[in-house]
């Protein structure tokens, strides 16, 4: 199909793709047809043309047509395949650890930014919830999950609640606690009170109040490897678009929320330009895949990069990286 065509040919050079570029990778047609379909392509919104006597390059719908549509699902490359698992033998200590080394590996195999992030223990599963004074104006809360890990936070005590009020809160989360998520349990609180509302139920509102407190305070981890490859990408020859996607990358918080919105869902996601929540990687595309422990999310990792991707080759990378980060997290 021409559009494939456009994209592989694009992908490759960087550079606007003529007719006959497209007949000479084997299309059957002549170049006027194949300079005939360019332009309804164009029209379409699928094909753009940076210049007047130029060839076209594929639009943000361009890619993501292909993407879903076009894309050869291959497997992936047998050389990645190797490097990763060789990567991946040695026994890690954290998951910060395996994690940063994650980042990595993305970088180095895919030629773009790659970034792994550690999920705050809200996306885990809970079995306890627990509350405990902890000093004037702070409560310390204590989660324990349902695959036996634990964490604990500090959290302000606004209300001045009392250790009768604190237990009372405790025993009603745990109601509903177990095999919920932190972000799962606090949905679940809102539900009910909408249910009685009428009834001002004053002990589900502070439980609504602390289980925001504690997602909002708990902890993400960043990790960025690669920036120095977008020296080599065309797309950021400009010194002042250079540090723009620089800068970007270095504000890890919006980039965590980035990728967590790509990921919302189980699996993996491609977002292509104009489709990137965040005003400055409007001409970038990310593929991001979760990863965790069981049915624990723990966290999403990806490659950041031009929208020129090489998605073929790319989004089974990430995929299998995915993959063999959550066995590698399985066996601990």
């Amino acid at each position: 199909m021409i559009l494939a065509a456009v994209v592989d040919e694009y992908v490759l050079t960087a550079l606007p793709v003529g007719s006959k570029t497209v007949v000479k990778k084997g299309l059957k047609a002549s170049p006027a047809t194949v300079r005939n379909e360019m332009s309804e392509l164009e029209e379409q919104g699928f094909l753009e043309k940076p210049h007047p006597s130029a060839g076209r390059v594929p639009a943000d719908r361009g890619f993501r047509y292909y993407v879903d549509h076009l894309l050869d699902r291959r497997r992936l490359m047998l050389e990645d395949r190797r490097e990763l698992d060789r990567r991946y033998r040695a026994r890690f200590v954290t998951v910060e650890e395996l994690i940063a080394r994650t980042a990595r590996a993305l970088s180095e195999l895919s030629r773009q930014v790659g970034v792994a992030v550690v999920a705050p223990a809200e996306t885990a599963l809970l079995s306890a919830v627990s509350f405990w004074e902890a000093g004037p104006g702070q409560v310390r809360v204590i989660l324990q999950m349902m695959d036996g890990s634990r964490d604990e936070r500090l959290i302000k005590n606004e209300r001045g609640l009392d250790a009768v009020t604190l237990n009372r809160l405790s025993n009603l989360l745990n109601k509903i606690a177990p095999g919920r998520s932190l972000i799962g349990l606090r949905r679940e609180l809102l539900r009910q009170m909408e249910e009685t509302r009428a009834q001002a139920d004053l002990l589900l509102a502070r439980a609504v109040e602390l289980s925001e407190q504690v997602v909002t305070a708990s902890p993400t981890a960043v990790f960025v490897s690669g920036q120095d490859h977008l020296f080599d990408l065309p797309e950021f020859a400009e010194a002042g678009r250079l540090r723009e996607m620089v800068r970007t990358l270095e504000e890890k918080t919006v980039l965590a929320r980035l990728l967590e919105q790509a990921t919302m869902t189980e699996g993996l996601r491609v977002i292509i330009g104009m489709e990137n929540s965040m005003a400055n990687m409007r001409d970038c595309a990310v593929i991001a895949s979760s990863y965790g422990r069981g049915e624990a999310r723990m966290g999403t990792l990806g490659v950041i990069g031009p929208t020129r991707m090489d998605y073929a080759r790319l989004i089974p990378l990430v995929y299998y990286t995915s993959e063999l980060i959550s066995e590698c997290l399985r066996r601990g």
